[in-house]
């Protein structure tokens, strides 16, 4: 059974082009709640995004660091609404 991927799509179009590109966001995958992507941030340092739907119809935005096998949540932000959401990833990778 395939997934929906409607919210996944909506969450990546409403991501801008230009902070894809300044962010170098890129493999984006996602399931029925939520969208991952990988970002490199300063120094070339490889980390996750991920950006989840909550209830309230607006995002949780976590920046995630992966070594190996060790996952975690460097930055986390909740109740991001879709016009901010690009401007929230830009500020995640380029702090």
């Amino acid at each position: 059974m395939a997934t929906d991927m409607t919210v996944a799509n909506t969450i990546w179009a409403q991501i801008s082009r230009s902070t894809k590109m300044a962010c170098g966001a890129r493999n984006p995958m996602g399931d029925a709640n939520s969208l991952t992507f990988d970002v490199t941030i300063k120094r070339g340092q490889r980390h996750k995004v991920r950006v989840t739907l909550l209830p309230t119809d607006t995002y949780k935005v976590e920046l995630i660091h992966i070594r190996g096998t060790n996952v975690t949540t460097q930055k986390e932000c909740e109740d991001i609404y879709a016009e901010n959401l690009s401007s929230v990833i830009y500020d995640y990778c380029n702090e």
